[in-house]
């Protein structure tokens, strides 16, 4: 690659012994980070001002979750983290060592917000009237690719899914 197109585009091998190709004259990606490191470390050495390529996937990968959530509750960290798209990027991206919460709160802290759940239950996601903005973008765009939205789905009863039994049937009339 280097002697054919050396001129567009530069090499380098990564920690892993795997070749990296980018652009001659543009950022390299950043440089393979260790599962060791710290999340503070992690966190301090993003850009400032930007964002890079896989953590722009995954800030898209989260805005096309919440564009595509379709209860009428408020979706929880939980649910957000098990999304197929969101639970990939975030792998390519995060060391293990960065909690996906943290990650929100110290990179998109101004558009997604956690607040506490009703009743003892997980925390909220809530969206910043920005972020609510980016996702009815987002809805948009895959609206224009072909996605249809589910009808709102009710929510089971809160008994179901919690652990508890659902209580017995009420007597039937004599």
């Amino acid at each position: 690659i280097d002697r054919r197109i050396g001129g567009e585009v530069e090499t380098r091998r990564n920690e892993t012994g795997a070749y990296e190709i980018f652009l001659r004259g543009s950022n390299p990606p950043p440089v393979e980070r260790k599962n060791g490191e710290s999340k503070e470390a992690f966190l301090a050495a993003l850009p400032g001002d930007t964002f890079a390529p896989a953590e722009e996937a995954l800030r898209d990968a989260i805005f096309e979750f919440l564009a595509t959530w379709r209860s009428p509750e408020l979706a929880t960290l939980q649910q957000m983290g098990d999304f197929p798209e969101v639970k990939r990027r975030q792998a390519a991206f995060l060391p293990r060592s960065v909690p996906l919460r943290d990650w929100i709160e110290h990179r998109i802290g101004a558009e997604i917000e956690f607040r506490p759940g009703a009743h003892g239950r997980p925390e909220v996601i809530h969206l910043t009237d920005a972020a609510r903005q980016t996702v009815m973008a987002k809805l948009a765009q895959l609206q224009a690719r072909g996605f249809a939205a589910p009808p709102m789905m009710p929510m089971p009863p809160p008994h179901v899914g919690f652990g508890l039994h659902a209580p017995p049937p009420p007597p039937a009339a004599v």
